[in-house]
């Protein structure tokens, strides 16, 4: 008799899969509650929002935080996911010894088509509100606007997700959670 349960793994694990070259060098893939999940490629319209949210981000948190791409932050013993964007507590050594932890994200932002836009809301929502991140992102390029999550709690027994949501106007500039000084012009992101 074989066992059909999926194998969970450990963040050790699936470092250890990719030292050995499991993955091939351009794939993208995370670890979400153990298992291995292939991330959506990345179209035209995200990669020129990256490339606008590039240009700012580290600007509005410079010396005062990090800011990382699409980069692996730890969640969870068995969580390892890699936002589009992370803005990270600043440390000294820039994280060269260890991955940045859930409770040293500031904001994790994702930006979402088609191919992303439920996996952001449906999976990536809930772990980055039980993992405490105090903000969440979604530049839901569908739609052409701005999701904002705030305010992470357990909204009902086992269930994760933000107490607040809100959309800004698309001609609005939005202030960086902790870094009121800093204002991000939505119709930059969005263009008409």
């Amino acid at each position: 008799m074989t066992n059909s349960q999926p194998q969970i793994l450990s963040i050790d694990e699936y470092h250890n899969l990719a030292d050995r070259g499991f993955f091939k060098e351009d794939e993208a893939v995370e670890l979400v509650e153990g298992t291995l999940v292939q991330m959506a490629p990345i179209g035209q319209d995200h990669a020129a929002c990256l490339r606008a949210l590039l240009e700012d981000l580290p600007v509005f948190v410079a010396q005062r935080a990090l800011v990382q791409t699409q980069e692996a932050i730890v969640l969870n013993e068995n969580t390892e996911v890699q936002p589009d964007f992370a803005i990270l507590a600043y440390a000294d050594d820039y994280y060269r010894a260890r991955l940045p932890q859930a409770s040293e994200v500031l904001l994790a932002i994702e930006i979402a088509d088609e191919l992303s836009l439920e996996y952001d809301r449906a999976i990536k929502q809930p772990l980055y509100a039980r993992a405490g991140i105090s903000d969440y992102w979604i530049f839901n390029l569908n739609d052409k606007y701005l999701e904002i999550y705030s305010e992470p709690d357990e909204l009902s027994p086992g269930k994760f997700g933000y107490r607040t949501k809100r959309i800004p106007f698309i001609n609005e500039a939005i202030p960086l959670p902790g870094f009121p000084d800093s204002l991000l012009s939505l119709t930059k992101i969005f263009p008409e």
